[in-house]
């Protein structure tokens, strides 16, 4: 056999039949398949992240005024004992009242279901939360007049009562009264009672009133177009503890002189203050206008600030934001962006309730007007949230 057939034959023996072409390339096209539709999900969730998620950003108390001792090398167990010194000395001193007289947050309404309870301590005090079958909210003294159960831990929601976890005693979320003792056929006793606390839920939050004196609320809070009915889109929250008194933090919001000092560089500079005269500094940074009044009723108060935008210290009208600021007494704060870049309005709800003496928590929540555009709000509280460390 001469060289030419022998290689003609070899050609022909390994020549590929079409059943075997069309195997290969749907192999090739399903594996092809399974990898685009997996690369296009993880896009697709990756977009949701960002762009639709809520954020939430959760700060403890060493992160927020003590910065200085983590750039020092001090441990998070060292931190936080001298943390505990200075809130000791600050106790030491003269105190204005640290549970002052208002409305404040317990938590947040996405925090309670229906049929659900919760044990807060804050005030000074310790409350049930619960949120009955009909969804109404109702807050309580949290330990049961019987024998000191918590009534928030392990209790069980009936109807508008919550029963005690113990001896399974049914209290009435609007008067505290017991109303059912489950072993006994008497009624319950007039002193079988928990004292109920007058509360509210609006803005997302459940809130209480909290009075020294033990007065009813003579004020509400603010009802605010576009959240409560629903028209603007939840873009996220924050959470921090900051180791203060409640009286400085208003004072900090009216403090208008400080804005122009410290809060000028932009977002990629960061909160440490050694950091605020960089060079990312003098790429992006704001400027302010501000006017404080006092307000009536005499509970409130009002800022209205000017914010400007700077790229390399020139002015870029499209980040200019005017907005105005409502002080409700001296645990709520409503923000309103009048625009945010020209796509849509804006509204911040800050909230402050005193867990302890000298310990303050700080929830904010912002709503955008444009559901399609939640990352403009996610990037603002961000933003918002690095001006707070400051």
């Amino acid at each position: 056999m001469d060289a030419k057939v022998f290689s003609q034959n070899l050609l022909n023996g390994l020549t590929l039949s079409p059943e075997y072409l069309l195997a290969v390339f749907w192999e090739t096209s399903y594996a092809f398949l399974l990898l685009g539709s997996a690369s296009l999900a993880i896009f697709i969730y990756v977009v949701y992240l960002i762009c639709y998620k809520p954020l939430n950003r959760v700060k403890p108390y060493e992160s927020v005024g003590f910065e200085h001792l983590e750039n020092q090398g001090f441990t998070a167990k060292w931190r936080a004992f001298r943390v505990n010194q200075m809130k000791k000395m600050n106790m030491a001193s003269e105190l204005p009242p640290v549970y002052p007289n208002g409305w404040f947050a317990l938590l947040e309404s996405d925090d309670l279901p229906i049929s659900s309870t919760k044990f807060i301590q804050a005030l000074g005090e310790n409350f049930a939360v619960f949120r009955d079958t009909g969804g109404e909210v109702h807050v309580l003294d949290a330990f049961c007049p019987h024998l000191g159960a918590n009534l928030g831990i392990g209790g069980k929601v009936r109807g508008n009562c919550i029963q005690c976890p113990f001896h399974g005693w049914l209290f009435d979320g609007k008067s505290g009264q017991c109303t059912s003792i489950p072993y006994s056929a008497s009624k319950p006793p007039a002193q079988a009672k928990v004292k109920t606390w007058p509360c509210t839920e609006s803005l997302g939050l459940i809130m209480v009133w909290y009075h020294a004196e033990g007065e009813e609320p003579f004020w509400q809070p603010p009802d605010v177009q576009g959240i409560n009915d629903g028209q603007f889109a939840f873009c996220g929250r924050s959470e921090h503890y900051i180791s203060t008194h409640i009286q400085d933090l208003p004072e900090n919001g009216s403090d208008v002189a400080h804005l122009n000092v410290l809060h000028t560089p932009g977002i990629p500079t960061g909160s440490h203050l050694n950091d605020l005269d960089g060079f990312l500094s003098k790429i992006f940074s704001h400027s302010w206008t501000a006017s404080w009044t006092q307000s009536s009723p005499s509970y409130t108060s009002n800022v209205a600030l000017t914010h400007i935008g700077k790229v390399f210290s020139r002015r870029l009208p499209f980040m200019d934001i005017m907005s105005n600021i409502e002080q409700s007494g001296p645990g709520l704060v409503i923000l309103r962006f009048d625009s945010l870049f020209g796509l849509g309005k804006g509204i911040l709800v800050q909230a402050v309730t005193p867990v302890e003496p000298l310990m303050q928590r700080m929830i904010h929540r912002f709503y955008f007007s444009n559901r399609w555009l939640k990352i403009i709000g996610k990037i603002f509280l961000y933003g918002e949230n690095i001006q707070v460390r400051l």
